[in-house]
């Protein structure tokens, strides 16, 4: 009976990560569109639904591109970068708790649990270093290969040219995908030519 029940028990895992994947990886690009890391028009949202169609066509794209890859070999490069963030940001968390005490959190948790996560994490990002310093160096690189991509683009966005095709683009994907900025949700400033501004 439990050898039955196991993997079906792994495949409702796989699916509850899958569900939170989709939840997250289109609003984080969502959101780096709000804070001017990535372009405008990410930041978009839908007028009925408020989900933002962009971004998640933008996140399913590349996950598209990526599908004909070796996915052991993806997994492999990525989990090390993957582990090498989330422990980045434990470190900030209990770096914030040291040094800005008072400041308010909603969500306060006991200081052992970041401590905890945080070693297993270091464990998570030297054992690979050591055992698999090839993939790791792979996943490093794949992961800066982003960084000439957007000093580029933070350096040409001033452009009139630049500018004036961002405005055409994102004014025939607001058509296309019936999405606007966040600010205006209502159907009748769908067109405004501010938006984009």
């Amino acid at each position: 009976p439990l050898q039955y029940c196991v993997p079906v028990f792994v495949a409702l895992s796989t699916f509850g990560s899958l569900n939170g994947i989709l939840f997250t990886s289109g609003r984080l690009f969502q959101a780096a569109a709000r804070q001017g890391h990535m372009p405008a028009v990410l930041a978009f949202v839908d007028v009925r639904a408020s989900t933002p169609k962009p971004a998640l066509l933008a996140s399913c794209t590349l996950s598209l591109c990526l599908l004909g890859l070796d996915i052991i070999a993806l997994i492999n490069c990525l989990s090390f970068v993957l582990w090498l963030s989330i422990g980045a940001a434990t470190a900030a968390l209990l770096w914030l708790r040291h040094t800005e005490p008072l400041l308010h959190r909603p969500i306060k948790v006991p200081l052992v649990l970041p401590i905890a996560f945080l070693l297993c994490c270091l464990y998570l990002v030297i054992v690979p270093l050591i055992t698999a310093p090839r993939s790791t160096g792979l996943g490093v690189l794949m992961t800066l290969s982003a960084l000439p991509v957007y000093v580029l683009g933070n350096t040409c966005k001033h452009y009139k040219c630049v500018q004036r095709a961002n405005r055409q683009i994102s004014h025939c994907i607001q058509k296309c995908l019936t999405v606007v900025c966040p600010e205006y949700s209502k159907p009748d400033q769908l067109l405004d030519p501010d938006i984009t501004r």
